[in-house]
């Protein structure tokens, strides 16, 4: 005769098996022999008192003038004469095309435009990027603005719908949002997404420190060390149009190509770069960010919010929905990306999450999501705001930016074992060079004589529509440095000797520093004060080493978290440190003294009325 447990012991039973599954099964990311990513809580104890809402806020206090209209890819510029009362009598405007204006030395920092023509009520735009100036009968300028309109190319050629069109491809790209601030900061924007299919990749790691290596993984499968072999760095001219930029071989296979950031100052291929000589794409949106920048901003924590009457960011929005509108049933491949609400703070994604909700919701509206892979992406999580950057669960975010992908319902029932493979890489362990694979498959499915290269960085990295197997960070192509299979954090007395002699470790290695460049005059000689929070990893994939993370203070002030790899060999009772990253400087400090350099967070100087301020050095 069998035993049967009472009722109650058998819901007992099943509570725990609950718990077991959905309590310990979400302790992870991702949970194979070979990478575990913890879940961290987005409102955990480290993070609940940096959270605060920020409103959205608008540029002018009018309504704008001027606006564009587009029937049958004709655009004509409009004036909105029931509100010209609001800006003056007898006010007139003129209409000038925007122009790229290359030099030898800044091919692409400069623009200009053409001569102003007047108009009345309307005007048609012969070029895509223009500039309107209003002015009143006492001669003042009461109104200027730009805009952009995107038009069919004479190229583009409809998709051929008899058998498989070509897939459409359109990246929308916030800078530094990290997956648990995006569901921190921009919850409507997220649960909008995961109503309409978006996957979601939970294990999406970066493969670099900032924007310009990740970007370029992404665009082509190359790390940082190889784009400087074949001379892809943008230091000098040319060198930028001679990479092998995916965006080409879209274009190659008759795709309109987009691309525009809207922050010019440190744009991708344009801080401390040269830039392209030759626009990379058929719409290329940097005059008209320049532009739009040179007629006025209003900055907020240091970015320029507004640029003219707009925000920066919807004027990008604006394009990529006009992009994506024009082009429906043509193939395209666009590029939209947003620095200016995202990248200085923690917080500020938050003014945006009603626009970006918004923004997707017209999308769907004009049937651009059955049409075309959609992707929302981050390069990073935040760098530049201190709060997070000194909590554990910020070193993760750094490294874990969002990623969610929307493919069309036709391509779903078209290719059923791609979308499961999609659908089962969100739990895996992903990284750029894999969503580079994934570009390449979008061709191959499109165009079966597309031949697929592996990444030149990652050559075992997959697209995101194959199976992605169980992998170390090494093996998905993620220096250690950037790796966050590394488990869950043991925090640590800040009086351990393992911390104590780590701290140390990272203070003699910044002496040498200074002394090797000739400041150890010029600086203090920073001493332990006190540290603040020490954490041991889990595990990392290098034998017998774990992670050690340590936030200090030294006298004279000086705030700093690193990451060290430890070893202890117990023969010899000797713990060994390696340097994995250069220790962060977590406050502003005075290190005016020095050229700005990889060195100067390591500097206070000993004199501070005699300081000098230097140009940054490249």
């Amino acid at each position: 005769m069998l035993y049967r447990a009472p009722r109650h012991v058998e819901i007992l039973l099943l509570l725990l098996c609950w718990f077991d599954y959905h309590v310990r099964g979400e302790e992870y990311l991702v949970n194979s022999e070979k990478c575990k990513i913890p879940s961290h809580e987005p409102f955990n104890n480290e993070t609940i008192g940096l959270w605060f809402p920020e409103t959205y806020k608008s540029c002018v206090s009018k309504p704008l003038l001027t606006r564009v209209k587009k029937i049958n890819n004709k655009a004509t510029l409009h004036i909105e004469e029931h509100l010209l009362p609001l800006y003056g009598k007898n006010v007139v405007c003129c209409l000038a095309n925007i122009l790229r204006e290359v030099d030898d030395e800044f091919p692409d920092d400069k623009i200009r435009w053409s001569e102003c023509k007047l108009f009345k009520q309307n005007v048609a735009l012969e070029s895509n990027a223009v500039i309107v100036f209003c002015r009143d009968e006492s001669g003042e300028e009461v109104y200027k603005n730009t805009h952009y309109v995107i038009k069919k190319t004479e190229k583009t050629k409809p998709k051929n719908n008899k058998n498989l069109p070509p897939i459409s491809v359109l990246f929308i790209v916030i800078d530094s949002v990290s997956r648990l601030n995006f569901i921190r900061t921009m919850p409507k924007s997220r649960n909008y997404l995961a109503e309409n299919g978006f996957v979601e990749m939970k294990g999406y790691n970066k493969i670099d420190d900032n924007t310009f290596p990740n970007f370029v993984a992404l665009l082509t499968g190359l790390n940082k060390q190889q784009t400087r072999e074949i001379h892809c760095t943008g230091r000098k001219i040319d060198e930028l149009n001679n990479c092998p930029m995916i965006w080409y071989n879209f274009s190659s296979a008759g795709y309109a190509t987009a691309y525009g950031e809207d922050w010019g100052t440190i744009s991708t291929f344009n801080f401390f770069k040269k830039g392209f000589t030759k626009a990379p794409t058929d719409f290329y949106l940097r005059p008209y960010v320049l532009a739009s920048e040179a007629i006025g901003t209003i900055p907020l924590k240091g970015a320029p919010y507004c640029a003219g009457p707009e925000t920066s960011a919807e004027r990008q929005l604006d394009a990529a929905l006009d992009f994506a509108k024009t082009f429906k049933h043509f193939p395209y491949f666009g590029v939209f990306w947003m620095n200016t609400f995202s990248h200085q703070a923690l917080n500020t994604p938050h003014r945006f999450d009603e626009k970006i909700r918004q923004f997707f919701t017209n999308l769907k509206a004009e049937g651009v999501l059955d049409d075309s892979v959609v992707i929302l992406l981050s390069d990073h999580g935040i760098r530049l705001d201190p709060t997070i950057r000194r909590t554990t669960t910020g070193w993760f975010e750094e490294r874990l930016p969002m990623n969610l992908i929307s493919v069309p319902k036709w391509f779903r029932n078209r290719f059923p074992s791609e979308f499961n493979n999609l659908k089962l890489n969100s739990d895996k362990m992903t990284t750029t060079y894999d969503l580079y694979m994934t570009l390449q498959h979008i061709l191959n499915l499109s165009f079966p004589d597309y031949k697929i290269s592996p990444s030149s960085a990652c050559p075992k990295c997959a697209s995101l529509f194959n199976q992605i197997p169980p992998r170390t960070c090494s093996e998905a192509g993620v220096p250690q440095e950037w790796c966050t299979c590394i488990g869950h954090l043991l925090y640590l007395n800040p009086t351990d000797p393992i911390v104590s002699e780590g701290t140390q470790f990272v203070l003699d290695h910044i002496k040498s520093e200074l002394t090797y460049y000739n400041y150890s005059q010029t600086c203090h000689d920073l001493q332990l004060f006190r540290v603040k929070k020490a954490a041991l990893s889990e595990r990392s994939e290098i034998q017998g080493k774990k992670y050690l993370f340590i936030n200090f203070v030294a006298t004279p002030f000086a705030e700093f978290i690193v990451t060290l790899l430890y070893q202890f060999e117990q023969e010899r009772t000797q713990r060994k440190f390696i340097l994995l990253l250069d220790p962060i400087r977590l406050d502003k400090g005075n290190n005016s003294c020095i050229p700005l350099s990889s060195i100067s967070p390591y500097c206070n100087c000993k004199d501070e009325k005699n300081t000098k301020k230097t140009t940054p050095s490249v």
